[in-house]
């Protein structure tokens, strides 16, 4: 099983856009083959500023972490972040 993180700092002028963005990271589970589970919210701490969003994507293996970065779906996400300015740390693990 694989573990996919991310934290994604939200530019201020894209603050309107964060609801949307976690939204995205949730649907993933109903909506890409591979995926276990798909867990995404607003951090409520500050211990992780600037970054205001972290996910969690479990994944059945490698090969379903390749498939899922080449989905629609996450390509879709990753041009959202890149028109809005979003940057974002990434971390995979085999849990």
């Amino acid at each position: 099983m694989i573990e996919h993180i991310v934290l994604v700092e939200v530019p201020a002028d894209a603050e309107p856009h964060r609801q949307e963005i976690v939204a995205e990271f949730r649907g993933f589970a109903g909506g890409i083959e591979g995926v276990i589970s798909a867990s995404a919210g607003t951090d409520f701490s500050g211990r992780c500023e600037p970054y205001s969003i972290a996910a969690v994507i479990r994944l059945e293996s490698r090969e379903a972490l390749d498939g899922y970065s080449r989905h629609p779906d996450h390509k879709r996400l990753v041009a959202l972040f890149e028109e809005l300015g979003c940057r974002r740390i990434v971390a995979d693990f085999e849990g």
